[in-house]
């Protein structure tokens, strides 16, 4: 239901709606002119324009589906055809609970017949002489709604340019003294930086930090063993890290595998 959801909120549509309800309430088909006050022939005209979009739209996004081959004119048929078996007891409801008048069911059936078979045809003419209908064809079988704009993608870390292997996977950071060393799925790499200068070129990648000096990738994580005297994590190039009591709360709550 989203294509209909969608080609009801096109503007045109909403046009079509609001310009098509006073210019009906004037001209007063139906015979609606004789027995009806503004009031009343608005509400009348603005529902009845109203659900004639809505099944429009639904029979003609069900006629996509179910028509067999790309014959336009059976979709034309089942549309009008839909049209008129859905409209025609509305039209009467509508006629006697708004008018409060007994509503002449005979011309009713026979005008609502007629204006499905106009608009069917319409739509076939304008189709095949390759105009656009854009009184008439409120969705296409074509119409789709728009596909959303996929993310941009994600910067590699500014870390990687300093590494002999600039597309390797970052696993853990390590401070010692003035260097860093950064392990990787290639292996580790020492490099001068300060730790905090490190982290900060890691540019966002998914991790957290478990020590005053080791951070490390939520996927590089095994397990962790959270033990009541000593808590490590287990890297998956088999490195073991300690993990402080400053940061104890935040390894626990990242969910890592229990060690075996």
């Amino acid at each position: 239901m989203a294509i209909v959801k969608a080609s009801l909120l096109r503007k045109e549509v909403l046009l079509i709606w609001a310009g098509l309800t006073p210019i009906l309430v004037i001209a007063g088909p139906f015979g609606t002119y004789d027995k009806s006050i503004l009031i009343q022939s608005a509400l009348f005209w603005g529902l009845v324009i109203g659900l004639s979009i809505l099944f429009v739209t639904m029979l003609r996004v069900l006629a996509a589906q179910i028509v067999p081959g790309r014959s336009e004119a059976r979709r034309v048929a089942f549309v009008t055809g839909g049209m008129f078996l859905l409209m025609t007891p509305i039209v009467i409801a509508l006629d006697a609970s708004i008018f409060g008048v007994r509503p002449e069911v005979p011309r009713i059936v026979m005008s609502v017949a007629l204006v499905s078979a106009a608009l069917g045809a319409l739509r076939l003419f304008l189709h095949r002489t390759g105009a656009i209908p854009a009184t008439v064809m409120i969705l296409s079988e074509e119409a789709s709604v728009p596909a959303p704009v996929p993310p941009p993608p994600v910067a590699a870390p500014r870390l990687l340019a300093r590494l002999a292997c600039g597309d390797a996977h970052i696993l853990a950071l390590s401070a010692r003294s003035h260097y860093v060393t950064v392990r990787t799925n290639h292996g580790p790499e020492t490099v001068l930086l300060r730790f905090s200068d490190a982290l900060e070129e890691l540019e966002g990648l998914d991790g957290l930090r478990i020590h005053r000096s080791h951070w490390v990738a939520r996927a590089a994580v095994r397990h962790a063993d959270m033990g009541p005297q000593k808590a490590t994590v287990r890297l998956t190039d088999g490195t073991v890290l300690p993990v402080s009591r400053t940061y104890r709360d935040s390894v626990e709550a990242a969910g890592f595998p229990p060690a075996p």
